[in-house]
């Protein structure tokens, strides 16, 4: 099964059907047919088009290939982006100026004609010694010079009305196959970021762009190279949380992937044309080349990922709906179905205390009979763990928030089908944001077959649960 393969309900399933075949009395073709895009659902929304990562420039080469196959699609598209959000590796050696060249005038001759603004970020193959900077500078000469002191053309921001969209600098990293360049850049450095999202507080819809992933991209190891490191990370997403900034949008790592942390999407897409299958970056049993549509409004973003025939494989609408927890339903075993595929589980613990004995390595809060469902606390690193039976793959693992001994256990969790890895959530209470538990999986439940029965393990737990109809991005 592909990877957090486009979960069909019966709405969106006859939506998508008729917007197939709409052609005036001619036969459709999944090639040549126009793409249905996804609207702001109020006037102060925005949509625009999210790609990367296509470490091309080099004619005849595979990757430009790859790359003009999702162009292909992109032409497709039924409406015109507002703009095209690319975080980087654009060309593969951002030193080389004939690169830049083929890149901007053969490969992208398209947009030229089309007109949409590019919005290119500075990436490890874009930045990786003084003089890709200056060919960076050269060939994208529209990019604001509102950069901080040293950095301008590289780092940049750009108002539209009532829209920030934020473009960090983040290069080679100095510790990546021996690099020494990271020129005046620091990831724990957020004093320019803070002052932007501070000087453009009003602005309705906040996005902040870079290369790298701030938080593992799940199917990936926790590697320097792959994202920031974790004594990185807070600097920086305290500064998108202080603003209360609306997603990250990043690229680096070939795959499409999505999580949430306090309440604020990290965005991954990096299929826009480096190799894949046996012996490349991109897995091909599990990922695929993309680009994602995005329309962002007051009800929130929403998303979808099109391969390059124009299938949507992935999608999201969030925030999604959730009722009051006063009303969700007290029980002692869950009696689950297939019909949870469709739908968000959402769990409220209470009531447990933890006191470990000295020999425990580990407490089940809930477990299922066959073995495919376990949640609990493991001693060791102190933290929530879960753990799936996923279908053709095997036990995969999540690690959730710190547990605090001296009080009792309260906390929600939801299972969100349409986040692949990233929809195993938890929170405090209703006014907490959610956030995506950390794991190495590369499938979510859409791999995953719900258990007949899940029970608790101890009296002392209070279980209530609720199910929520997976929101169509449609609506």
């Amino acid at each position: 099964m592909k990877r957090r393969k486009f979960l069909k309900d019966a709405a969106i399933t006859g939506t998508m059907t008729a917007l197939a075949f709409h052609g005036l009395g001619k036969e459709a073709t999944p090639q040549t047919e126009k793409i249905n895009c996804l609207q702001p659902r109020d006037p102060s929304g925005h949509q625009f088009l999210f790609y990367s990562d296509s470490t091309s420039g080099q004619p005849g080469k595979p990757h430009e290939a790859r790359h003009q196959k999702v162009i292909e699609m992109i032409k497709r598209l039924e409406h015109d982006p507002e703009f095209i959000a690319f975080p980087g590796d654009a060309v593969m050696t951002g030193s080389d100026e004939r690169q830049w060249q083929h890149w901007l005038d053969v490969e992208m001759k398209w947009l030229k004609e089309k007109k949409y603004p590019l919005y290119q970020s500075t990436s490890n193959h874009h930045s990786l010694n003084p003089k890709s900077d200056e060919l960076f500078r050269k060939y994208h000469p529209d990019i604001p010079q509102n950069g901080p002191k040293g950095l301008e053309g590289l780092a940049y921001y750009i108002r539209e009305g009532n829209l920030l969209y934020v473009s960090t600098h983040q290069p080679i990293r100095s510790d990546y196959q021996g690099y020494d360049y990271m020129k005046d850049f620091s990831f724990s450095d957020t004093t320019w970021l803070d002052q932007v999202l501070e000087d453009n507080a009003e602005a309705t819809y906040k996005l902040v762009v870079g290369h790298y992933p701030v938080f593992p991209v799940n199917g990936y190891l926790q590697a320097p190279q792959w994202c920031f490191k974790p004594e990185e990370r807070a600097p920086f997403w305290n500064t998108l949380k202080k603003h209360r900034v609306d997603a990250y949008l990043c690229s680096h790592i070939i795959a499409f992937d999505v999580k949430v942390m306090d309440g604020i999407l990290q965005i991954c897409s990096g299929g826009a044309g480096t190799d894949f299958g046996p012996g490349g970056f991109m897995p091909g049993m599990t990922e695929y080349l993309h680009a994602a549509q995005v329309a962002i409004d007051k009800q929130g973003l929403r998303y979808q990922v099109l391969d390059t025939a124009g299938e949507i494989k992935e999608s999201l609408s969030w925030p999604f709906p959730s009722s009051d927890p006063e009303s969700w339903k007290q029980a002692r075993e869950l009696s689950l179905s297939t019909k949870e595929a469709n739908h968000i589980l959402l769990l409220q613990l209470k009531g447990r205390y933890i006191r470990p004995a000295p020999y425990q390595h580990s407490m089940e809060l809930l477990t299922s009979e066959d073995g495919r469902f376990w949640l609990g606390v493991d001693f060791r690193s102190e933290r929530l763990m879960l753990r799936l039976y996923l279908r053709d793959i095997g036990e995969q693992y999540w690690t959730g928030p710190a547990i605090d001994y001296a009080g009792p256990i309260s906390l929600q969790l939801a299972f969100h089908p349409g986040m692949g890895p990233g929809g195993m959530l938890y929170r405090q209470d209703r006014q907490a944001h959610w956030s995506s538990m950390l794991s190495s999986s590369a499938s979510g439940l859409e791999t995953y077959e719900w258990p007949k029965y899940i029970q608790k393990e101890d009296e002392n737990l209070q279980v209530a649960y609720d199910l929520v109809q997976l929101p169509s991005i449609w609506t």
